[in-house]
């Protein structure tokens, strides 16, 4: 999910506050890339929820901010380059699952959400694992620890969104 832009409502079908309405441009085509060009600019000029960058980007602080813990006990830097690069490949997969679970019904949605959550942490861990048993254990143990920090608070902002989301959905459905 892009950090500036709100999933579509899966319960109505319909694009999010501030989307241009299609017909106000002079019937773009759903799929021109006029229409695309419209909807960035318009994403671009909404104002960004303080809250809601927050709560997108704090597993990327959280990344960032183990790198002094890092060189205060002297870990190696190898581990948490390592530790970093499968965070950032994780926060990846896990951006391009929401957009593809955004058009489908919800039991559907989660099922690929929880699926892709469980596969990406089996990779990473199978990974790590190899790092610590063929390569150096020190920098296993500290990219493991590098990679949970990221996770958790991605998780924990991931799961606050949603929160936020939701609450926001039920009061546009009583209004």
């Amino acid at each position: 999910m892009p950090i500036y832009s709100r999933p579509i409502c899966l319960r109505h079908r319909r694009e999010p506050r501030g989307t241009p309405d299609v017909h106000a441009f002079g019937g773009i085509d759903a799929d021109s890339p006029s229409l695309h060009l419209v909807r960035l600019m318009t994403a671009l000029r909404r104002s960004v929820n303080p809250f809601e960058f927050v709560c997108s980007t704090i597993g990327l602080v959280g990344v960032l901010l183990t790198l002094p813990v890092v060189i205060a006990v002297s870990a190696p830097m190898s581990g948490w380059a390592i530790g970093a690069a499968l965070w950032v490949a994780s926060w990846i997969g896990a951006l391009f699952i929401a957009k593809f679970a955004v058009g489908l019904d919800g039991p559907q949605a989660i099922g690929i959400s929880g699926m892709s959550f469980m596969v990406r942490a089996w990779i990473v861990f199978g990974i790590l694992f190899v790092v610590a048993a063929k390569y150096d254990k020190d920098a296993g143990v500290t990219a493991a620890a590098v990679f949970i920090a990221g996770f958790t608070l991605d998780l924990m902002g991931r799961t606050m969104l949603h929160a936020l989301h939701s609450k926001q959905s039920a009061h546009e459905v009583s209004e």
